[in-house]
């Protein structure tokens, strides 16, 4: 009887859980952008704000783990969004050489900050997220 109650139990919980929040964007106190990226190249993501009253952004390259001390490895480029006040704001992100300065790949991000300054993303488009298809 209690085995019967136990698997009952566990069977909800795991339901509850996969069920909970689908199709939700949940609301954070931080947002971050992860970019694939090779400051190697030359190449860098620089991002601009629809408006810079609503969120702050700072930029960080992680380069990948290089054991073997290769020449040429890439990274990511973190984004950490935070808001500052309600509204909505569209981070434009662009992967450019500084030489050329023509962005090689557009990723753009539109947030919504509510009145507890949770951040919820809206949408992103661009270059960037049609390479995956």
């Amino acid at each position: 009887m209690i085995k019967r109650i136990s698997l009952t139990l566990i069977f909800i919980l795991l339901f509850s859980a996969l069920f909970t929040g689908c199709g939700k964007q949940t609301a954070q106190k931080t947002y971050k952008i992860e970019l694939e990226a090779n400051e190697t190249t030359g190449y860098r993501w620089v991002y601009y704000l629809s408006s810079e009253d609503i969120v702050t952004v700072k930029g960080e390259y992680i380069p990948d783990e290089n054991k073997k001390g290769l020449v040429g490895v890439g990274g990511t480029q973190v984004f950490t969004v935070t808001g500052i006040s309600e509204g909505e704001v569209i981070i434009a992100c662009e992967y450019i050489s500084p030489g050329e300065g023509v962005a090689e790949q557009i990723a753009d991000y539109k947030l919504k900050v509510d009145k507890n300054l949770n951040i919820t993303e809206v949408s992103k488009t661009g270059t960037y997220f049609e390479k995956d298809k």
